[in-house]
C-alpha cells in the first residue's frame, strides 16, 4: 500500500469552510438563537425548531461501528454509542 503525503487540492476548502461554520454559530449566539448540540440524525429536530433553536451535529457522522460491541447492540443504533462505549466493550 502506497502512503499517500500530499493533500488533496480541496483541502484549504475543509479550512475555509470550518471558519464560516465557526463565524455563523458566533453570529446565532450574538442574536441569542439558541443553539441545541445533537450526537446523531435521529434526533428529532422539530423540538428545536419549535423552541426557535437551530441544531448542529457533534459526530464526524461516520456510519463506522465496532463489531464487538454490535453483539450486544442493535446494528441500527447510532455509531457514536457503540464507540462512546468502546473501552466497556473492549476490557
Amino acid at each position: 500500500m502506497e502512503l499517500i503525503k500530499a493533500l488533496p487540492e480541496i483541502f484549504e476548502d475543509f479550512a475555509e469552510q470550518r471558519k464560516k461554520s465557526f463565524l455563523t454559530m458566533k453570529e446565532l449566539k450574538d442574536r441569542d438563537v439558541p443553539v441545541v448540540g445533537a450526537y446523531c440524525t435521529y434526533f428529532p429536530q422539530e423540538i428545536a425548531m419549535a423552541m426557535g433553536a437551530v441544531t448542529v451535529g457533534l459526530c464526524s457522522t461516520s456510519d463506522e461501528t465496532i463489531p464487538v460491541a454490535e453483539k450486544d447492540l442493535p446494528r441500527n443504533l447510532c455509531p457514536m454509542v457503540p464507540v462512546m462505549g468502546r473501552k466497556r466493550c473492549m476490557n
